[in-house]
């Protein structure tokens, strides 16, 4: 049942959404106060996110988080400077941004907010779902444990080459060669990388899930290395999530609380920031002071929030990126079957607002990244009404996710395999969340089949044994 806390933080984030944006809607407000709105807003949905996950680190808790730096951060910096402004268009394409341009912004971040932390509410405050039987017997758990100290050498040596190769490219090209390629040339498949990022989030939902300490220490370890590789190319994503996925494992066997949890964030920016400080991406930019760059970095990040404006500018998405946000290889199949050439923009959201908005930039490597919001935005037809109810359905299966995942190994293998992916929804998409869901669980059948087979005919051999000793 809902905790005593959770009756008044909701009604009250409710009331606040209700009655700012009323106003705001009736009186012309300065860029501040729709800053401090949207902080107000955002500090009341974690805190009721805190208490209704049971006052602990979960996979919706590390989900807002992110959400608070890539779209909540620019509201946060502005807080700070009235020079700044959240509703600075991106760099890719400039236009002009009204008063009631604005408005609609906040609205669909605050609209996002408050009822995704709904559906969250209600997932972990309804009747408790009962303790599932076994899926998987303990001889198939040790089978597993055991293909992943098989596999766990070639796999981190692969990584290991991978990243050499990742880091000296960058060193010889810059922080861009890695996407000229992919946004020049005809679309072909996934690439390498995305393979072996699926591959990594695969595997170690396995080990946390089923593997013994040995093989949980290896598995984050090939992933820490694969992180930093990635920073020191000048991606600060991957390790950003890396240290978000260390405060998760740490907190299921240590108490933490809300004041501990901002320490360690604080601590962590800090370490991000100085890491990436030695990156190839800042070898030739001038070094800021520790506070203007920790407020330059926030606002930077958190102009996720004007790319999901920039995407509302399109409005005549192509139909295959619809496929390919479910459907792993949508654009593969389509490109090998059904056409003779398929170019890169015409594959994703992103690649194609991009390519639409400048098409000289993406061609040049550039980006603009991607969001959560733009997804729900496309997928409701841009009728408020429907992102609000996807926005609810959409906490609802992370806490159902996350419940389940309290009594059955599966689920825990499937939550820490999507973790990195949920992460990164707020700057990322669908396009790779569900063909990752796809995968694992296509992964787990063939696991669960192959594993049962070998301990059914280990079994019998055991049996045969017996049989021929009597």
């Amino acid at each position: 049942m809902m905790k005593k806390r959770e009756y008044y933080i909701l009604p009250l984030l409710a009331a606040f959404v209700a009655f700012f944006l009323f106003y705001a809607i009736n009186s012309k407000i300065s860029d501040w106060d729709f800053s401090l709105g949207v902080v107000i807003a955002y500090i009341l949905s974690v805190t009721t996110v805190w208490y209704s996950g049971g006052k602990t680190i979960n996979l919706f808790f590390l989900f807002f988080l992110t959400f608070g730096l890539f779209i909540v951060g620019a509201f946060f910096a502005s807080l700070f400077s009235r020079d700044l402004t959240p509703f600075e268009p991106t760099y890719y394409f400039d236009y002009y941004i009204n008063y009631e341009r604005k408005i609609d912004i906040v609205t669909y971040v605050m609209g996002f907010m408050l009822s995704s932390t709904i559906g969250y509410t209600y997932a972990h405050n309804r009747k408790t779902i009962r303790k599932q039987r076994p899926i998987i017997s303990d001889a198939q758990k040790r089978s597993i444990d055991k293909a992943l100290t098989l596999i766990s050498i070639p796999f981190g040596l692969l990584i290991l080459g991978f990243s050499f190769k990742f880091v000296i490219e960058g060193l010889q090209g810059g922080y861009l060669t890695h996407f000229l390629g992919a946004q020049n040339n005809e679309y072909s498949g996934s690439t390498l990388q995305s393979l072996i990022v699926q591959w990594s989030a695969i595997l170690l939902g396995l080990a946390i899930a089923f593997g013994s300490k040995r093989n949980k220490r290896v598995y984050i370890t090939i992933y820490a290395i694969q992180a930093m590789a990635n920073l020191f190319v000048g991606s600060r994503s991957t390790f950003g999530v890396l240290l978000l996925l260390f405060l998760w494992l740490y907190s299921e066997s240590h108490k933490v609380n809300l004041k501990k949890v901002f320490f360690g964030l604080g601590g962590a920016l800090v370490l991000l920031l100085f890491l990436f400080s030695l990156s190839i991406r800042q070898m030739d930019k001038e070094q800021l002071p520790i506070l203007e760059a920790i407020m330059a970095f926030v606002y930077v990040q958190g102009g996720s929030v004007m790319v999901f404006d920039t995407s509302r500018l399109i409005t005549d998405y192509p139909l295959l990126p619809y496929f390919q946000c479910f459907i792993p290889g949508s654009s593969f199949i389509y490109g090998h079957l059904f056409t003779d050439h398929l170019n890169p923009w015409e594959t994703t959201f992103t690649n194609f607002m991009c390519y639409s908005l400048n098409a000289e930039m993406f061609s040049n490597g550039y980006g603009l990244g991607w969001s959560i919001l733009a997804d729900l935005y496309i997928f409701s037809q841009r009728e408020l009404i429907i992102f609000i109810l996807l926005s609810i359905c959409w906490g609802a299966f992370v806490g159902n996710l996350e419940v389940r995942s309290q009594n059955s190994l599966f689920f825990k293998y499937v939550s820490v395999a999507l973790s990195t992916s949920i992460m990164l929804l707020p700057r990322g998409g669908f396009n790779s969340f569900f063909p990752l869901l796809v995968y694992i669980c296509v992964f787990w059948l063939i696991l669960n089949i192959f594993t049962y087979r070998c301990n059914s005919q280990y079994t019998y051999s055991i049996s045969n044994s017996y049989g021929n000793v009597d």
